[in-house]
């Protein structure tokens, strides 16, 4: 199992995401593997899972604007991904995907 940190980067301090991550390409019935993920500038979710392909799906509240989700392991200095979104394109459905590595 690796330490995956997910962070929110260059947005207002009224906005924050939550949602939860499942196993890329799952059927939309699959239960989340890690449920409650939240991260705002002040605070950011950490949790462990093994190396595998993953989605992060979650949305957005409070004042919404650009806003860049980060996603880091605890082992590598580069992050797994960063990724810019905008609530412009919409606040709800969105997904992250990202690898965390072995």
């Amino acid at each position: 199992m690796k330490t995956i940190e997910l962070s929110i980067k260059d947005t207002s301090p009224l906005s924050w995401v939550v949602g939860a991550v499942f196993p890329a390409g799952a059927p939309d019935n699959t239960p989340p593997l890690v449920s409650q993920v939240i991260a705002r500038l002040s605070f950011s979710s950490r949790f462990a899972l093994p190396p595998g392909e993953y989605s992060f799906i979650f949305h957005v509240e409070g004042e919404g604007g650009p806003f860049t989700l980060e996603i880091r392991q605890e082992d590598e200095e580069e992050p797994l991904g960063s990724t810019p979104f905008d609530t412009k394109d919409g606040f709800y459905h969105r997904v992250l995907r990202f690898r965390v590595r072995a």
